[in-house]
């Protein structure tokens, strides 16, 4: 901030109103100017560089997407508000600025001001926002085709459960005089026996068609 009649007290609320344009209806996470400032003072050769080198590492050295600078020139009641958008990563020059935008207000109270500078910051976030649709993970693939293998193990478990009653029932009721009925007995109480180990096997160690879980993507994003 330049000019006359200017004070931290006014950058401040500025400032502040810059970043509720930034953030109104977009997840924007914005560093604090006093925080970065602070530690730009460990970077003393990054503070009067405007290359694109230096603000490509600017951005690296925040782990911040994109770059603000913001201008504003008071001359009494007149404000001359202004903003340029830099991106710190992808292929486009890091000292051009992906977005410019810039208000005017000839005669102003503080309110409007503040009011001019909100705008400000809706009207400049626009590729931010454009980046981070691109940055979010794919939608989740279609749910998995139910599996047959479940349903067939659990007839399977009952029939052969209810097949050893069988055979168990006849074996009970059969005589010592005919040797065909205990024969057909424990042939049942064998088969379902056999039956159930079988339909547990395929319950248990062949579950079926597990679905498989969509790739996990991290987001951060600092702006």
């Amino acid at each position: 901030m330049t000019g006359e009649e200017t004070s931290r007290t006014l950058a401040m609320r500025l400032e502040d109103g810059f970043v509720v344009g930034l953030t109104r209806t977009a997840p924007l996470y914005v560093l604090d100017s006093l925080d970065v400032a602070r530690y730009m003072e460990t970077f003393p050769e990054l503070q009067k560089c405007e290359g694109s080198m230096c603000i490509k590492r600017l951005g690296q050295e925040l782990d911040v997407s994109h770059v603000l600078r913001v201008s504003v020139v008071v001359t009494g009641n007149s404000y001359n508000l202004n903003a340029r958008l830099f991106s710190t990563n992808g292929p486009s020059p890091a000292d051009m600025p992906v977005d410019t935008q810039t208000r005017f207000c000839p005669v102003c109270t503080v309110d409007e001001a503040r009011q001019k500078i909100i705008q400000l910051g809706e009207a400049i976030k626009g590729p931010v926002v454009e980046w981070l649709a691109q940055q979010r993970p794919p939608p989740p693939p279609p749910p998995p085709r139910p599996s047959w293998r479940r349903p067939l193990a659990a007839t399977g478990i009952a029939l052969g459960f209810a097949t050893i009653v069988g055979g168990g029932a006849v074996l009970a009721n059969a005589g010592h005089e005919n040797k065909k009925w205990p024969a057909l007995g424990g042939a049942m109480i064998g088969v379902g026996a056999s039956l159930a180990a079988l339909s547990c096997y395929v319950l248990i160690v062949m579950p079926g068609d597990t679905p498989k879980a969509p790739p996990k993507i991290a987001i951060a994003g600092s702006f």
